[in-house]
């Protein structure tokens, strides 16, 4: 993701932030990175950032599972994705 959609902290702000940020930049298409980070936005607080990242992992586990055999990987993501999405949203509808 550019540097604009990295949400409110910097990439100096936490070494559990940069290692996320390096995962993304080095497997931009992995859903799993966006779940992780926008687990930890979640946590965070940094609501908006979280929801964009969990709707990103789901366009892309969708779009992998539909070219997996099995699929039972993306839909586990797809699903944590989905549960953060929806605790994100409920938080921000809650300030």
């Amino acid at each position: 993701m550019k540097n604009q959609d990295m949400g409110p902290e910097t990439k100096k702000s936490d070494p559990r932030l940069r290692l996320l940020h390096r995962a993304i930049e080095g497997s931009p298409n992995a859903p799993v990175n966006y779940v992780f980070r926008g687990e930890y936005w979640l946590q965070k607080g940094s609501l908006q950032a979280a929801i964009t990242d969990f709707e990103t992992a789901i366009t892309l586990a969708t779009q992998q599972r539909e070219d997996s055999d099995w699929g039972y990987l993306e839909q586990a993501l797809i699903d944590r994705a989905r549960q953060g999405l929806r605790l994100a949203r409920t938080s921000l509808t809650q300030q």
